[in-house]
């Protein structure tokens, strides 16, 4: 892990295969969500306490999410991130010894979570793949709509403070309008392309990762 929670990656793309056919994801994507969910929950004393059967933060590598991610803590705790004051997730098991069914219904309930969050699409996640390990494709699909949603979120916050209005959902059209003004404001000084939409613009994961950087969200 490089200075700053970031990781060091070569750019690569792993390719998987499974029952369900081929699939694949870059490495660089994979350890920008990763250093992503290390910065959100750097603080909780629990995860880092490394008791628990899986989850622990920081995540060292990369690719150890799919395996921290098996009893649902960190998924149910970076989910309720997103509640502020008000938790989406009121109760889940975190405790060291856990039994297999624990760990399935923290998934159940993080995953249930997320169906309350418009724009984010469960369809096809299992809970037994994330908590097996397995299906990393199908991890990530998740990891993705809720990492681009929180950062959604920070920004909307942030562009709300900057122009002295109230904040409001990430889904409101005058809202977009201005995090579109800010958020292109800072693209262009890291030389990326301005983004024109917060949904097709955004799969280029590059898009958030400078933003991140350039205006000093973390």
């Amino acid at each position: 892990m490089a200075s700053g929670g970031a990781f060091k990656t070569g750019g690569k793309v792993v390719q998987l295969s499974t029952d369900a056919g081929s699939h694949s994801y870059s490495e660089e994507e994979l350890a920008g969500i990763v250093s992503h969910i290390n910065r959100c929950l750097a603080s909780d004393s629990l995860l880092q306490s490394g008791t628990l059967p899986h989850g622990k933060i920081p995540i060292a590598t990369p690719v150890d999410i799919f395996q921290a991610l098996r009893d649902g803590v960190i998924l149910c705790k970076f989910v309720n991130t997103f509640g502020g004051d008000k938790p989406l997730i009121p109760s889940f098991t975190s405790k060291a010894q856990m039994m297999e069914i624990h760990m399935r219904e923290n998934i159940s309930k993080a995953l249930e979570a997320a169906t309350t969050i418009k724009g984010i699409n469960i369809i096809n996640i299992h809970t037994a793949e994330i908590c097996q390990g397995k299906a990393p494709h199908v991890t990530l699909g998740l990891l993705w709509q809720l990492v681009a949603y929180d950062l959604k979120l920070t920004v909307t916050r942030l562009a709300m403070a900057n122009t002295n209005e109230t904040a409001t959902p990430v889904t409101v059209s005058d809202a977009e309008r201005v995090i579109l003004e800010w958020a292109n404001f800072h693209l262009a000084h890291a030389n990326v392309p301005p983004i024109s939409n917060f949904g097709s613009d955004l799969n280029r994961f590059d898009s958030f990762t400078r933003l991140k950087k350039g205006a000093k969200l973390f």
